[in-house]
C-alpha cells in the first residue's frame, strides 16, 4: 500500500471540548474528503478519565488513537507525534486552532500536486487579540537559512507548516530536546533538505486564537529557545545574541502584564529576579526602560507603560489606558489555557 500523503498529528492534553470541536468542524471533514490520503494522529496526555472520553470520541471515526501511559509533557508529545507519523509529510496541529476548512482542501490539492518537488508548506494565518485582526503574512523565502538571516524564527507556531517527514536527525532531537517546548522548530528545520523547495499558501488556512491567560514560565521559554538555536546555529545562520536579546525583551514584557493583570505567570517574583540579574548581558534601551518600569509602583508602571506601548503602536501589547478598565474584565473572562 502506497504511503499516504499527509499525517495531521494532534498532541493533546486535558482538553476534551477543544478536541471534540476539533474533530466535528475540520476533521470529520478531512476523513470525508481525503480518507485514502489522510492519516490522523491524536496523542493523549490527559487524566484516565478524561482519556477515556477522548477514545469514545474517535472510536470508529478512522482517527488512530494514543492514550500515553504517563504524561510525556508537551515535547515527549510532539516528538511521539512525529514518530508514529507514516506520510509523506506531517502537520503538527494543536487541538485549539480552528481551521478554516475550505481553504485547507484548495491547498491540500496543491499540496498533492507538488509532493515531489517541495520540502514545506507555510500556511498564512489569522490571529485575533483583544483589539484587532490580523493576518500574517510570510516573507518569500527561497531556504530555511533565508528565515535566520532575516532574524526570523520558523515554525514557532506548532501549525504553520506542513513538512516533508524526514527522520535523519531525529535520534538527535529527541536525545537533546525530549522536555523542550520548542522541538518541533528543531525537528521541522532539520527535516528540510537542501535542494527541496519552500512554498508558501497564499491564503491564511489557520485561525489562530491570542489567549493573555496561561501557565507559564518566560525563563524556561528563554532557555528552551536559546538551546534549540544553539543547536541550528551548527547548521544555519543563526544570530543567537541578537535573539537572546530579542527574547529577554520578551520576557521582560511577560512580567510587566502579569504585573497588569494581562496574563498568568507562575512563580512570578522568582522570575522577576531572574530577568533582573540578567540585565548586565542584555544591554540596551529597552532593556533599561523595562527595568525602570518593572521597578515602579504599580499605577505608575500602568501608565507608563501604556504611554510607551501607544507610542509604539504596537497593537499586540496595546492593554491599557484608557480601555484597560474595560478591558480587564474581558480578560478575566478569558478561558486559561494548560
Amino acid at each position: 500500500m502506497e504511503k499516504r500523503l499527509l499525517s495531521i498529528c494532534i498532541p493533546t492534553y486535558n482538553r476534551n471540548y477543544e478536541l471534540k470541536r476539533l474533530y466535528d468542524n475540520f476533521l470529520s471533514v478531512v476523513i470525508d474528503k481525503f480518507r485514502d490520503d489522510v492519516e490522523i494522529i491524536v496523542c493523549d496526555n490527559s487524566v484516565p478519565d478524561k482519556a477515556n472520553l477522548n477514545e469514545k470520541l474517535f472510536k470508529g471515526t478512522g482517527v488512530i488513537y494514543y492514550a500515553n501511559e504517563k504524561n510525556l509533557g508537551f515535547a515527549g508529545n510532539v516528538l511521539k507525534c512525529y514518530r508514529l507519523a507514516s506520510g509523506k509529510f506531517i502537520w503538527l496541529l494543536p487541538d485549539n486552532d480552528d481551521i478554516l476548512t475550505d481553504e485547507f482542501v484548495k491547498m491540500f490539492k496543491c499540496l498533492s500536486v507538488n509532493r515531489d518537488s517541495i520540502g514545506a508548506i507555510f500556511l498564512q494565518y489569522r490571529w485575533q487579540d483583544l483589539f484587532l485582526e490580523q493576518t500574517i503574512l510570510y516573507p518569500q523565502i527561497t531556504c530555511i537559512n533565508d528565515f535566520f538571516k532575516k532574524d526570523i524564527v520558523p515554525f514557532v507556531l506548532l501549525s504553520n507548516a506542513i513538512v516533508r517527514r524526514n527522520m535523519d536527525n531525529y535520534d538527535i532531537i529527541e536525545e537533546k530536546f525530549s522536555n523542550n517546548d520548542f522541538v518541533q522548530i528543531a525537528l521541522h528545520s532539520m527535516a528540510i533538505k537542501d535542494g527541496e523547495q519552500l512554498y508558501f499558501y497564499p491564503n491564511p488556512v489557520i485561525y489562530y486564537h491570542v489567549e493573555y491567560v496561561g501557565r507559564f514560565n518566560p525563563v524556561k521559554v528563554f532557555d528552551s529557545m536559546h538551546a534549540v538555536l544553539e543547536y541550528l546555529s551548527l547548521y544555519y545562520t543563526v544570530d543567537i545574541a541578537k535573539r537572546d536579546y530579542f527574547e529577554y525583551l520578551e520576557k521582560q514584557k511577560a512580567i510587566l502584564s502579569h504585573d497588569l493583570g494581562i496574563i498568568k505567570v507562575y512563580e512570578v517574583e522568582e522570575i522577576r529576579e531572574e530577568l533582573m540579574a540578567m540585565i548586565g548581558k542584555y544591554k540596551g534601551i529597552k532593556t533599561y526602560i523595562f527595568h525602570f518600569l518593572l521597578n515602579l509602583p504599580k499605577k505608575l508602571r500602568r501608565i507608563l507603560y501604556g504611554l510607551i506601548v501607544l507610542l509604539l503602536s504596537s497593537p499586540r501589547t496595546l492593554y491599557l489606558y484608557p480601555k484597560y478598565l474595560k478591558l480587564k474584565k474581558r480578560i478575566r473572562q478569558t478561558k486559561s489555557i494548560v
